[in-house]
Formats: C-alpha cells, structure tokens, sequence
C-alpha cells in the first residue's frame, strides 16, 4: 500500500509506520505488536493494522420479520 492513505474509518490521513508501540487496532482492536507495520494518524494518535487498512468496507444488513418468510 501507500506511504499515506485516507481510511473510510477515518477522518485525517494516515501514514505508514515500521514499527513503533504497542498499541490496540482502531478496526480490528488486536494489539499492534511493536515489529508490525501501522497507519498512523498524528494528529489524534489513530493508529490501524497495515493489514486492517486494506480490508474493503462491508455492509451488513439486519433483517427483520416472520422467521417463516425466509424458509
């Protein structure tokens, strides 16, 4: 990926790092150990797994009704 990205989960831009602190992901919550890459966001400490930052956005939709219906 690139050295700096715009993540959907996001509202600044996040930066590529090569390690650094331990810290929880801000998608998947998994710790970030200190000798894995990270995207960063400086200006609020946001911080997500390299491999977090490529998952594509998925929709979930609730349905609601008659359990019935949807045999």
């Amino acid at each position: 990926m690139s050295e700096k990205i715009r993540h959907f989960s996001h509202q600044h831009d996040l930066v590529l790092c090569r390690g650094g602190l331990e810290a929880p992901c801000g998608i998947c919550n998994r710790l970030i150990r200190t000798d894995q890459n990270r995207y960063f966001g400086f200006e609020c400490l946001y911080r997500i797994h390299e491999e977090c930052a490529e998952l594509k956005k998925k929709r979930t939709i609730l349905v609601v009704g008659n359990p019935k219906f949807f045999n």
